[in-house]
């Protein structure tokens, strides 16, 4: 039997209070212990199912941010994979065209290392060189005028208006050298 039995048989109103409110005094921070840990135990469980929440919702941006990138990252792939096409494309442009310089240049070349060979192997005679104006070293081949020195040196029209004396000997120039003309004329077959 417990006190408040006894207390409650006896018919001792005080003891029977008093009972009572040791009960009451004894069971009521249990309850209140009772009542917290219920009230912590449900904020313990609002608090873990906020942050499996927010865990979620940082996976979720997490996820967007890494698709992000990857788009990103396979949009400047393709830019550049784009350039360096177009780098290429043009490199090989180039390089074609140089190769056809090349060749153009190099038949040109051919032809006429050919056309010498020909010239030579034919026996045809080739033409002298013209003789040179000691001055201005200008060919003095038809249809130059030509002037000479007593001692027969030969020098073009131009440069006698310069000149009074000719420049090897030091003699003055006498007049024009028509039979000197009329031999490379003939020899250049411009008569």
């Amino acid at each position: 039997e417990s006190l408040e039995d006894v207390a409650s048989g006896e018919n001792n109103m005080n003891l029977l209070k008093f009972v009572r409110k040791v009960k009451a005094d004894r069971d009521s921070p249990v309850q209140l212990k009772k009542m917290k840990l219920s009230k912590l135990s449900q904020v313990l469980e609002d608090l873990e199912n906020k942050i499996e929440a927010e865990e979620i919702t940082l996976d979720e941006k997490l996820k967007k941010k890494e698709e992000d990138l990857e788009a990103k990252c396979a949009r400047r792939r393709e830019s550049l994979e784009s350039e360096l096409k177009e780098e290429m494309s043009a490199m090989n442009k180039l390089n074609v065209k140089e190769k056809e310089n090349l060749s153009n240049e190099h038949k040109k070349q051919k032809g006429v290392i050919e056309s010498e060979i020909k010239a030579r192997v034919s026996g045809g005679p080739s033409l002298p060189p013209a003789p040179e104006c000691p001055i201005c070293l200008d060919s003095l081949a038809p249809p130059a005028r030509l002037y000479n020195c007593p001692e027969g040196h030969l020098l073009c029209s131009e440069c006698r208006t310069k000149v009074e004396v000719c420049q090897l000997c030091r003699k003055p120039v006498q007049g024009r050298a028509t039979a000197m003309e009329q031999y490379l004329r003939a020899v250049y077959g411009q008569e």
